[in-house]
C-alpha cells in the first residue's frame, strides 16, 4: 500500500526516527537527543530559503527567550508569529477537508521549525481520524519527544502501543510519563507499566516497578504499600533472591516500621539466617520485638561491639530479657533468634529462656522451625541436642521428610551409632530413592561393618540409559566390585565411569581420526563429523552423569586399572584398544597426551593390530624423534606384526630431518642389512660407532655386517672382512663382558661361518654359565622374593640345541644325545 505522506514528509519522518526514535530506551535521557537534532531537510533548499529560515528561527528563539524571562507566563504556542499563522491556516484546511494543502503547510512548518511539536500533533490527529493508527502513533511519538513534559502525549502513545500489542514501546512511554508527572497520578502509570512488563515476561523489571510504586506512595496508602512489600518479598524469597528480598523489607522497615507485623520480621530474619548474617537477626529482634540484651553485665547493646569481640575470639556474655506481651515476638521469631544465637556460638545458658518452650510445642505445626534449630546445633557439632530434636520430628508421621531423616542419620553417624544410622539412611532412601549422597554414605557405613554385598547393592545404578548416573556413587561401586573380584561387573561399571568424560570410539574411521588429529578440539569435531556421516548420534555410547567429577589423577588411575583388568584378567584386547583410543577425547587427559600415546601404541602392539599400529607409531615417532622408547616400540611392531620394510623410506626421511638421532641411524642400518645393502648398513653402523665407541650392541652389528659381506660370492677380500669381523667380535666381548649372551652370540657367528670347532668352544662356555636374570614381573606380586629368577633371558636351551646340531652333523650322536639329555626335559 503506497504511503499517504508526500515524499518529502516521509523523509522528514524517517530523519526524526533515525535521530532518536530508533534508540528508544526507558533508561536513556531525552535531552541529548533533542539537542543534537539538526535540520537536514532545510539544508536541501536554496540559499534564499535558508536566509528566511534563519530569520524565522531568530524570531522563534527570541520569543522563547521572552517566555523564559516571564516565568509565570504560560505559552500557548512555541511558534513564531508567521509560522503560528501558517499552522493555524493548516488546521483550518484540515477542518475544511483540504488535507493535501494542510499536509504541505505542516511540512513547511516542520522544515522551518523542526523542534516544534504542533505540526506533528495536527498530522497525528488527522491520521487518527483516518484510522491509520500506526502513522498517528509515529507522529504522536515524535511530538512527545519534542515536548517531553507533555504527559498526555506520552500516555496517548502508550495506549496506542498497548492496543497494537507493542508492549515494550508502551512501557517506555509510561516511563517517560512518570518522569514528567510529579503528582500522585503517576501511580497509575507505574501500575500500567508493571502490568506491561508482566505481559512481556520481564518479571525483574515488573518487580522493580512495584518497588518504585512503594517509594512514591503517600502516607494514606500504607495498606496498599504493605501488600506490595509482602508480595514482592515473597516472590524474591521463592526465587532465592535473598539480597533483593532483604532490600525490599528493609525499605519497608524505614517507611512502615510501626505497621510491620511479626511475620514481616520473621521473613527478614529468615533471609538474614540463610545468608549467614546472624548478628543482624539478633539486632533486628532487639530493636523490633522489645528484646532486652545485656552484654557483659551492662544494658548497653551495640552490634558493632559484639561483632568485633566475636571476630577477635573474646565472645562476650549475653543475657536475654524477654517481653512476653509483644505480639511480634511469636514462636517463629523466637526460633529464628535461637538459630542465630546458636550459629554465633551461644548454645548454653544464653538461650535457656528461649528453648524452654520447645518441649511443649506441637511438632507437626512447627516442624520447619524445629528442623532449623536442629540444623544449627548440627553445624556447631552439638549432635546430642540436634538428635533429641530430630527424634521428636521423626516420631511424628506428619513431620517425617527426607531432609529430617537425612539430618538425623548424619547425627547418628557422627555419634558413632552405626546401626541406627544405617536404618535412618534406609529411611531417607524410602522418601528419596535418587538421593545419591545418602546412598553413598549408606554404602560406606555398610562397608565399615563388612557387609560388602549390601554395600554393593546400594550403589547399583542403571548404566548407559537416558537416566544419568552419579559419579561418586559409581566410583564407589567400582571399588567394591574390585574388592570382591567381580571382574565382569567391574568392567561394566568402570567403562561407564570412564565414558562419563569421554566418547567411545569403536568404528575404524573414528579410531583413525583420533590418530591423525592433533588437538582435543580437532578430534572431537572430526568425531562428530564422522558420526553424522555414519548416521550415529554425536553422543553415542556416552554415559550421562551428575555429581562431582573425579580429578585428573583419580580418573587416570581408574583408566589404567580398567585397562590392566582388560589385558591381564579379561583378555579382551579389542576392547582394550578401543578404550585406549577413546581416551584421546577426554578433556581431563589433555595434559597426559604423551602418556595416552604410549597406552594406545601398547594396546595396538598387544592386540597385533595391522590397521593402525604402523600409522600411529609413525606419527608418534615424528613428534618424539628423540625418545628411544618410541623407536623400540616401532621396532617391535615391524618385527612381530608387519615383518617387512615399509618403514624404510620413513626412517630415511626422518634421518634427513634429524641427523643427530642415533636410533634412526640404527634403524637405517638394520633396514639396509635386511635388504642386502651391506655397504650402506656398514656406513650407518660405523657412523653410530664413532659416536658411541663403547656401545657393545653397535660393535656386534658391525661384526654381523662383516659376516654378511664375508658370505657374499663376489668380494674383493673375504679374509679382510673375516679379520674385521673377528676384531669387532673381540671388541663386542670386551665391551659386553664375559657372559652367557656374548658366548652364545660369538658361537652363533662361528657356527654361521662353518667354523665349527670355534663354535663348539663358545657354545660349551655358554652352557657352563648360569645367568638367569632376576626380573620382577609386577610391583604387586606377592610371591616375589630374592631367590626368584625369570627364565625369559636364559639361553641355555638355544646353545644346547645348536651344539647338538653340530654333533649330529658330525655323526657324534652320543655327544648330541648327552647334550640334549643334560639341558632338556622331555
Amino acid at each position: 500500500m503506497p504511503s499517504r505522506f508526500p515524499p518529502s514528509l516521509e523523509d522528514t519522518i524517517s530523519a526524526y526516527k533515525s535521530r532518536f526514535l530508533i534508540d528508544l530506551d526507558d533508561e536513556n535521557d531525552d535531552a541529548p537527543l533533542l539537542d543534537n537534532l539538526t535540520t537536514d531537510q532545510a539544508q536541501r533548499d536554496t540559499q534564499q530559503t535558508e536566509t528566511s529560515q534563519r530569520d524565522l528561527r531568530t524570531e522563534y528563539e527570541d520569543e522563547e527567550g521572552d517566555d523564559n524571562n516571564q516565568g509565570a507566563r504560560i505559552r500557548k504556542s512555541r511558534l513564531p508569529k508567521d509560522l503560528a499563522g501558517l499552522m493555524g491556516q493548516a488546521n483550518v484546511s484540515f477542518a475544511r477537508g483540504e488535507t493535501n494543502d494542510a499536509i504541505l503547510m505542516c511540512q513547511e512548518v516542520i522544515r522551518l521549525a523542526p523542534r516544534c511539536a504542533e505540526p506533528f500533533i495536527s498530522l497525528a490527529e488527522y491520521y487518527s481520524d483516518e484510522n491509520e493508527e500506526e502513522r498517528a502513533e509515529q507522529l504522536y511519538l515524535i511530538a512527545a519527544y519534542l515536548q517531553p513534559s507533555n504527559i498526555d502525549l506520552w500516555v496517548r502513545v502508550a495506549e496506542s502501543a498497548t492496543r497494537r500489542h507493542e508492549f515494550r514501546l508502551a512501557a517506555t512511554c509510561y516511563t517517560k510519563a512518570i518522569r514528567a508527572d510529579k503528582n500522585e497520578s503517576s501511580i497509575q502509570f507505574h501500575l500500567r507499566r508493571c502490568n506491561l512488563y508482566e505481559r512481556l515476561g520481564d518479571q525483574k523489571k515488573a518487580l522493580r516497578g512495584y518497588e518504585n510504586i512503594i517509594s512514591v506512595l503517600g502516607p494514606d496508602d500504607e495498606k496498599f504499600g504493605l501488600e506490595l512489600v509482602r508480595g514482592i518479598s515473597r516472590i524474591y524469597q521463592a526465587e532465592n533472591k535473598l539480597d533483593d528480598c532483604i532490600r525490599t523489607i528493609e525499605g519497608a522497615l524505614e517507611k512502615y516500621a510501626v505497621q510491620l507485623q511479626g511475620d514481616d520480621f520473621a521473613q527478614l530474619c529468615q533471609c538474614y539466617n540463610e545468608k549467614g548474617e546472624y548478628l543482624k537477626t539478633i539486632d533486628l529482634m532487639n530493636i523490633a520485638c522489645n528484646l532486652s540484651i545485656e552484654m557483659d553485665g551492662t544494658d548497653k547493646w551495640e552490634l558493632d561491639t559484639l561483632k568485633s569481640k566475636i571476630e577477635s575470639g573474646k565472645k562476650p556474655i549475653l543475657k536475654l530479657k524477654l517481653d512476653q506481651r509483644d505480639r511480634r515476638f511469636h514462636f517463629t521469631n523466637r526460633c529464628l533468634l535461637i538459630v542465630a544465637l546458636i550459629s554465633v556460638g551461644y548454645y548454653d545458658d544464653t538461650i535457656e529462656p528461649l528453648v524452654k518452650i520447645l518441649d511443649s510445642v506441637e511438632v507437626p505445626t512447627h516442624r520447619k522451625n524445629l528442623y532449623d534449630i536442629a540444623s544449627a546445633y548440627f553445624k556447631q557439632g552439638i549432635y546430642i541436642k540436634a538428635k533429641s530434636i530430630l527424634l521428636k520430628l521423626t516420631s511424628h508421621r506428619d513431620s517425617q521428610a527426607a531432609s529430617v531423616w537425612l539430618l538425623y542419620s548424619q547425627c547418628l553417624k557422627n555419634l558413632n551409632e552405626i546401626d541406627h544410622a544405617i536404618d535412618a539412611y534406609r529411611k531417607v532412601l524410602t522418601y528419596e530413592p535418587d538421593d545419591y549422597s545418602s546412598r553413598l554414605a549408606l554404602s560406606n557405613l555398610l562397608s565399615v561393618q563388612g557387609r560388602a554385598d549390601e554395600a554393593l547393592e546400594v550403589t547399583k545404578q542403571p548404566l548407559f540409559t537416558d537416566k544419568p548416573v552419579d559419579i561418586p556413587l559409581l566410583y564407589q561401586s567400582c571399588q567394591l566390585l574390585e574388592q570382591s573380584q567381580n571382574w565382569f561387573e567391574y568392567c561394566k561399571s568402570a567403562k561407564a565411569l570412564i565414558l562419563t568424560d569421554m566418547f567411545y570410539t569403536e568404528h575404524p574411521k573414528e579410531i583413525m581420526s583420533m590418530i591423525t588429529s592433533k588437538s582435543l578440539r580437532t578430534r572431537n569435531e572430526n568425531l562428530r563429523a564422522i558420526r553424522r556421516e555414519l548416521g550415529k548420534d554425536p553422543n553415542f555410547y556416552r554415559q550421562k552423569s551428575v555429581g562431582a567429577k573425579l580429578d585428573s589423577s583419580t580418573m587416570l588411575k581408574m583408566f589404567l586399572r580398567y585397562t590392566d583388568v582388560l589385558y591381564r584378567i579379561i583378555n579382551d584386547l579389542q576392547e582394550l584398544k578401543k578404550i585406549c583410543f577413546s581416551a584421546y577425547t577426554c578433556p581431563t587427559f589433555e595434559c597426559y597426551e604423551s602418556s595416552i600415546d604410549y597406552y594406545t601404541a601398547t594396546a595396538c602392539l598387544i592386540s597385533k593390530d595391522k590397521e593402525f599400529t604402523y600409522t600411529h607409531l609413525k606419527l608418534i615417532a615424528s613428534r618424539n624423534s628423540d625418545n628411544n622408547q618410541v623407536w623400540n616400540m616401532l621396532s617391535v611392531a615391524m618385527s612381530n606384526i608387519y615383518q617387512d620394510l615399509r618403514h624404510g623410506k620413513f626412517c630415511l626421511r626422518q634421518f634427513l630431518k634429524n641427523p643427530d638421532v642415533l636410533p634412526l641411524a640404527m634403524f637405517n642400518g638394520h633396514n639396509a642389512l635386511m635388504s642386502g645393502s651391506y655397504k650402506h648398513a656398514l656406513g650407518e653402523f660405523m657412523s653410530v660407532f664413532k659416536e658411541r665407541p663403547n656401545d657393545s650392541f653397535v660393535a656386534f652389528c658391525l661384526a654381523l655386517t662383516f659376516l654378511s659381506l664375508t658370505c657374499q660370492r663376489y668380494v674383493s677380500s673375504k679374509y679382510l672382512c673375516l679379520f674385521q669381523m673377528i676384531a669387532f667380535l673381540h671388541a663386542y666381548l670386551e665391551l659386553r663382558g664375559t657372559c652367557q649372551e656374548t658366548m652364545y652370540n660369538i658361537g652363533r657367528v662361528f657356527h654361521q661361518m662353518n667354523m665349527l670347532d670355534k663354535a663348539v668352544i663358545f657354545y660349551k662356555k655358554a652352557l657352563e654359565m648360569d645367568h638367569r636374570v632376576k626380573v620382577r614381573q609386577r610391583e604387586s606380586d606377592a610371591e616375589w622374593n630374592d631367590d626368584y629368577h625369570d627364565e625369559m633371558f636364559n639361553i641355555r636351551r638355544e646353545a644346547a640345541f645348536n651344539l647338538s646340531l653340530i654333533y649330529k652333523n658330525s655323526q657324534s650322536y652320543g655327544l648330541a644325545y648327552q647334550v640334549i639329555k643334560d639341558n632338556f626335559t622331555i
